[in-house]
């Protein structure tokens, strides 16, 4: 049994401002060093590469760097996760290339197969009008021309594989051959690129072991501060590389900084575990409302999430039909006189939390409760309960607008 949980995105700015308050200042002065060494390091490869082929990688490498950088000081895991693993692969392309460097023209040239894909697939061209458009259709003309002009001989040269990958073998293996550590992380972190299970880390929890889990959205942070570890890690590796790309590339400022980052990762990792406990809630269900709908033939039992503005079909309680029966019997003059075509078919909803807990059933999807719940604009007059403690008439009150809804 699944329960979604939806922070609101004024929490989770509130979250991000959290984390940053309980960095010190060490951190940020690492984070401005960094971006001043890249600089200087970029400045200086850009001109007259020995490897042109490892320029371009160092453009993939430095921008997923900062994106890394910056996504896990806000706590962002997932996008923090995609560029840690880039920064992997960018590292064994560049000592792959290093070591071979008949490898230089394969590398670059293989940027004609992304230019046949764009050519082919015009994304977002249908969706243009006018100028644009015209512009668009243009470009996607001259990727197909050269890819049609060119790339047929490099596949004769390199073979079919080569549209696949510029690579003629494995990450794996060209990372074992070369002696770079890191595979293992770099296969965990494919967990959230590829979207299997092991990849939910930090936004799905059964904890204690014996509550159903809970699907959170939002922010990762758990798997931010283990996607700052992998890719620094990957990223020094490829700073260290930096000088055979071009002789006395100075790497002393930026291999600092990347050393700084990552002294300062045990400080990052206590704040964002911190501020991850402030976003789980205390145990599942603890939002629910536990709700009575009667209908002109029959009732159904709901619960209802107010801060997400979600319902589910709820289990039955013990001694259903006596309490039933008592509701009916009760209020029957205002059941009576209650019609549901009034309200666009909604029924007669009883809050009854203060009587009974219920939980959802095992197969129960989540829906909007507007569709089930009048809404308080709409709300008829208050049914008079009479004997009946504890049972409220309910509706429906929109959630703030920056709150998320939860997801099937």
């Amino acid at each position: 049994m699944d329960y979604p949980e939806a922070p609101s995105l004024r929490e989770v700015g509130e979250v991000r401002e959290w984390i940053a308050s309980r960095l010190g200042d060490e951190i940020w002065r690492a984070q401005d060093s960094f971006q001043h060494g890249l600089y200087l390091v970029v400045k200086s490869l850009s001109r007259s590469p020995q490897t042109p082929a490892g320029m371009a990688i160092l453009n993939h490498a430095s921008n997923d760097a900062l994106d890394l950088i910056g996504e896990c000081l806000r706590g962002e895991g997932r996008p923090a996760a995609r560029a840690a693993r880039a920064l992997f692969e960018h590292d064994v392309n560049l000592a792959s290339i290093l070591a071979e460097p008949s490898l230089d023209a394969r590398y670059l040239e293989h940027e004609l197969v992304a230019a046949e894909i764009l050519g082919k697939r015009a994304p977002g061209l249908s969706r243009l009008k006018g100028k644009r458009m015209r512009m668009k259709r243009a470009e996607y003309r001259e990727f197909s021309r050269r890819a049609k002009q060119y790339l047929p001989a490099l596949v004769e040269k390199y073979g079919s594989s080569y549209r696949r990958t510029w690579s003629s073998t494995n990450l794996r293996d060209r990372a074992s051959r070369l002696g770079v550590d890191g595979y293992e992380g770099y296969q965990w972190l494919s967990g959230v690129l590829h979207g299997s299970s092991g990849g939910l880390i930090g936004t799905l929890r059964s904890s204690p072991p014996h509550l159903p889990k809970i699907h959170r959205l939002g922010p990762s942070l758990e798997l931010a501060s283990l996607a700052y570890l992998e890719g620094l890690e990957s990223f020094r590796r490829t700073v260290e590389r930096l000088p055979a790309v071009r002789p006395g590339t100075d790497i002393s400022v930026l291999l600092r900084a990347v050393d700084d980052l990552l002294a300062a990762w045990p400080m990052l990792d206590g704040a964002l575990a911190a501020a991850d406990e402030k976003m789980w809630p205390g145990h599942t269900g603890q939002h629910f409302e536990s709700v009575l709908a009667l209908y002109p033939r029959g009732h159904r039992w709901y619960v209802v999430d107010h801060e997400s503005g979600a319902m589910g079909l709820a289990l039955a309680p013990e001694g259903e039909s006596d309490f039933v029966a008592s509701v009916r019997g009760n209020l029957a003059e205002q059941i009576a006189h209650y019609d549901p075509a009034s309200f666009e078919g909604r029924p007669l909803s009883l809050n009854v939390t203060e009587l009974m807990h219920l939980e959802p059933r095992p197969d129960a999807l989540w829906f909007a409760a507007e569709s089930v719940l009048v809404p308080r604009r709409l709300q008829p007059d208050r049914p008079h309960i009479g004997a009946l403690k504890g049972v409220e008439p309910i509706f429906y009150d929109p959630p703030s607008p920056a709150q998320v809804g939860p997801e099937e």
